[in-house]
């Protein structure tokens, strides 16, 4: 049997999706370290650090899967929210309205 060879984007997504945010963040920081252009990866990482109150740190997360990849809209809306966390209104207000000029009818 061959060895494990890292971790994937669906292992990240399966122990973020069951609400384990420091697994979650440690995956997808072994992702990022085989492939910084991993856009799912930094988005995983942000919204696990925002569900850990560390909003700061999810900015930064959201604006790298920008820089990767700035027409989907989940980046832009995850961190529209993480600067409501920091009371920045403008810098959400302009994140959520890029968010639904990519996705209209988005609901969530």
């Amino acid at each position: 049997m061959d060895a494990k060879v890292g971790v994937t984007l669906d292992e990240v997504r399966e122990v973020y999706n069951s609400g384990q945010y420091e697994s979650a963040i440690a995956k997808a920081t072994e992702v990022i370290s085989g492939d910084p252009r991993c856009y799912g990866a930094w988005v995983l990482r942000g919204a696990s650090l925002i569900h850990l109150d560390s909003p700061y740190s999810a900015i930064l997360n959201f604006t790298k899967a920008i820089s990767i990849n700035s027409g989907v809209y989940d980046a832009w809306n995850n961190r529209g929210t993480a600067y409501f966390r920091l009371f920045m209104w403008d810098e959400a207000i302009a994140d959520f309205e890029q968010s639904l000029a990519i996705t209209p009818n988005y609901m969530s």
